[in-house]
């Protein structure tokens, strides 16, 4: 084997190729080799940073900590062991300058219960020779535990960082902390915040100061963060963007009845440049916002994640909102979550009453929506004809997903595995799909008037709760369709929300094992399910060489035939001219 050019291994392209493959041990290592390889190292290993005291331990020493308890568990506050000298800073500098994103979370992670010292922190400021400590710092997380901790975060935060995410706590002196960091931050262009308490308690102190986030392009709030107060601060914001909603956690989510009321005022000049929006509330609030004269008109992506489950003709009238108001609208999200705050209908109520295809029809004329999402409680009243209207009207879908996670009933589903035949064959552009399926029975190749098409570029396919017996005609029938590489989820998005709710609702029959049940012939599909496409690509490879193969010889067959008349022709033309002389 011929050995490799001396100065391939300077290239610095091809360096950073191989290095940003490498954990944090090996880079450490490569870091040892000489300058060049130390300097890419070096960015690579320092880039994120989730260790504070790691970092600032490279400055100077901590000398021993002593205990101290506070309300959330024992910390240790670490001094530094002697006084900051202009060398430390030197040294610091060749590290510090190559971090670009800093997370600092008190209460998990590598951070949990090791915290700098007021002194440390004051030491800090005071001796360091540079504008700022970080001074190529982009990103900077810093979510405290106690008040006490929070305004801790100013002496890192710079007009360089272009994304910042705080944990509030409300307090008298959170207007004055927002104020300074909205100082010091003058060129922020994604915010985001975390709760301790509702947003009822920090929104006195928050609204006034949104407005002096100038630049900001896109901010992100707790689930229910965004109340009607800080909506209408946000909508004299000229250069938003777009305004998101964290995903929901354990805890800091928010209170549930600070959003169920949505009613703000908008004005004439309100969301100049505003394309995504996310929020919380019920249908009926959010067909009032999006119906309002001075709504946003340019609404590329819309997230509403639905408080309530309503009647079907409120979702239909917020559907026909939506295709009338909403051009521009790519991405649609109608999202019930189940989870321990949310009420479930108990009965469930008659599959008539359910969003059927009257409730989605109004969004067929929505021509550019390419991405739909809708989750209900219970499974929707949608036949497989349906689902051919849904193909037949939307061919250049790219997402559907239609409620795959419902609550589980004793009836079977409405739509069969046949329907995923209807949009791999009106749909090429679909790459994830997601469907509430009765699988207890695999369709056969005769229930199909014309050979089943596979999707061209389908990447996941959601099956949810849907039921199944049996994994093995499943993942033949699915083999058919989906190509090498697709992924088949299944199971819930959050089990333990889902089965709180489902406690709360009083649903205590057998319901939970049969979900652990489909869950299991789910996933076993998803193991076989690789091994059946690829034979299937091979069969199918093979059949069509054998296909092409006849087509030649047919053709070789055909030219010879051909040529075999024409020369008999030739003869026979011989033979007549002979004939005649004689």
């Amino acid at each position: 084997m011929p050995a490799v050019p001396s100065k391939l291994w300077s290239i610095h392209e091809l360096l950073e190729l191989i290095f940003s493959q490498l954990n944090g041990r090996s880079l450490a290592r490569v870091a040892c080799v000489c300058r060049l390889w130390s300097d890419i190292a070096l960015d690579f290993l320092w880039h994120d940073v989730d260790d504070l005291y790691k970092l600032l331990g490279l400055l100077a020493s901590f000398k021993r900590p002593e205990p101290a308890n506070m309300l959330r568990g024992n910390n240790r506050y670490y001094s530094f062991r002697n006084s900051l000298q202009p060398s430390d800073w030197l040294r610091f500098q060749r590290y510090s300058r190559r971090v670009r994103r800093l997370t600092h979370d008190q209460l998990s992670g590598k951070s949990r219960g090791k915290l700098l010292s007021s002194n440390a922190l004051e030491e800090i400021v005071r001796t360091c020779p540079y504008p700022e400590i970080i001074p190529n710092l982009q990103s900077f997380s810093w979510y405290s535990g106690g008040l006490d901790r929070q305004e801790k975060s100013l002496v890192f935060i710079h007009s360089k960082i272009k994304h910042l995410s705080l944990q509030l706590h409300a307090s008298p002196e959170l207007a004055s902390y927002i104020h300074q960091v909205a100082t010091r931050a003058s060129r922020l262009e994604h915010l985001e915040f975390r709760l301790s308490e509702a947003m009822q308690d920090t929104e006195r102190d928050l609204i006034p100061l949104l407005p002096s986030f100038q630049a900001l392009q896109r901010i992100t709030l707790p689930i229910y963060g965004l109340t009607s107060g800080i909506f209408v601060a946000l909508s004299r914001m000229r250069h938003l963007k777009t305004i998101a909603l964290s995903a929901p956690t354990e805890s800091g989510n928010g209170d549930r009845s600070d959003v169920m009321t949505f009613s703000p005022t908008l004005a004439p000049t309100s969301f100049p440049a505003l394309r995504r929006i996310s929020f919380s509330a019920q249908i009926a609030h959010a067909t009032r916002l999006l119906s309002g004269a001075f709504a946003p008109s340019s609404l590329a992506y819309i997230y509403l994640h639905c408080l309530v489950v309503s009647d079907a003709d409120e979702v239909q009238r917020l559907f026909e909102v939506v295709s009338q108001r909403c051009d521009g609208l790519v991405e649609l999200s109608v999202d019930f979550i189940i989870g321990p705050g949310s009420p479930l209908r108990v009965p469930a109520p008659a599959m008539e009453a359910r969003p059927d295809l009257r409730t989605f029809y109004p969004l067929f004329s929505a021509k550019r929506l390419a991405r739909f999402e809708f989750r209900w409680d219970y499974p929707l009243s949608l036949t497989d004809e349906d689902m051919r209207m849904f193909a037949l009207e939307w061919p250049a879908l790219e997402t559907l997903v239609l409620n795959p996670e419902p609550v589980l009933e004793h009836a079977r589903p409405t739509l069969t595995l046949a329907s995923l035949a209807v949009f791999a064959s009106h749909c090429p552009r679909l790459r994830k799909l997601g469907l509430y399926l009765d699988a207890t029975a695999a369709p056969s190749p005769r229930d199909f008037a014309r050979p089943i098409v596979p999707f061209a570029q389908l990447e996941t396919l959601l099956v949810g709760v849907s039921p199944i017996k049996e994994t093995e005609p499943v993942a033949l029938f699915l083999s058919q369709l989906c190509p090498l590489g697709c992924a088949l989820s299944s199971g819930l998005r959050w089990p333990d929300a889902f089965g709180i709710a489902l406690d709360h609702a009083g649903i205590l029959d057998d319901r939970r094992l049969r979900l652990t049940e489909h869950w299991v012939r789910w996933n076993d599909v998803a193991k076989v399910l690789p091994l059946a496409t690829k034979a299937r690509q091979q069969e199918r490879t093979r059949m069509e060489t054998l296909q092409r193969d006849l087509e030649a010889m047919t053709l070789s067959w055909d030219r010879e035939r051909q040529r075999s008349e024409e020369l008999e022709q030739e003869v026979h033309g011989w033979r007549n001219r002979v004939g005649s002389r004689r």
